[in-house]
């Protein structure tokens, strides 16, 4: 399907953001067809990433609360950047 099938069928409309889990081959495609559009990681794939490579138990509680929590934009920049200090990840890219 095309950018022009798509448009028609939701009103001339592109969407915002694509959610994926973050194959590469999707990744290059929504560059390609929709190249305005954000491609985002879906929260399994996100959450599987923390897992394998964070070992701080008190940020991976945090960072699932933060993953699964229905917060505005503000209760979450709070609450993230409370994680962030808690564990002394400031500094941290």
């Amino acid at each position: 399907m095309g950018v022009d099938q798509f448009s028609s069928f939701y009103g001339k409309k592109l969407p915002k953001a694509v959610v994926t889990d973050g194959d590469g081959s999707m990744r290059e495609a929504i560059k390609e067809v929709f190249p305005s559009t954000r491609h985002r990681l879906c929260v399994w794939r996100l959450n599987k990433i923390v897992v394998d490579n964070v070992k701080n138990s008190g940020f991976l509680d945090g960072f699932k609360k933060a993953m699964y929590s229905n917060f505005t934009e503000e209760e979450f920049e709070e609450f993230w950047g409370d994680l962030v200090r808690e564990n002394g990840l400031e500094n941290n890219p």
